[in-house]
């Protein structure tokens, strides 16, 4: 009776670390994939052929969709194209 109970604790225990372990990378991807999508000042300035201070003035008047990122804006991809 006991040995059963220990092994339906560590199956419980086990598929807790494997969908904690799921939720964990499928989180990370969603990240990863945000941060991709974002672009700095500087490429974004490139792409357009404009200088880095016409890209923030365009952020700023709401010309392209982009945030700030602590110090530094991040211009969302899909506004470049």
């Amino acid at each position: 009776m006991t040995e059963t109970l220990i092994a339906i604790i560590f199956i419980g225990v086990f598929i807790e670390t494997c969908f904690t372990t799921y939720m964990w990378l499928k989180v990370q991807k969603e990240l990863d994939e945000q941060r991709y999508a974002m672009l700095s000042v500087q490429e974004v300035a490139k792409k357009l052929k404009v200088s880095d201070e016409t890209v923030r003035r365009m952020v700023r008047r709401g010309e392209l969709s982009g945030r700030k990122v602590g110090s530094l804006w991040r211009i969302d991809s899909e506004a470049v194209r």
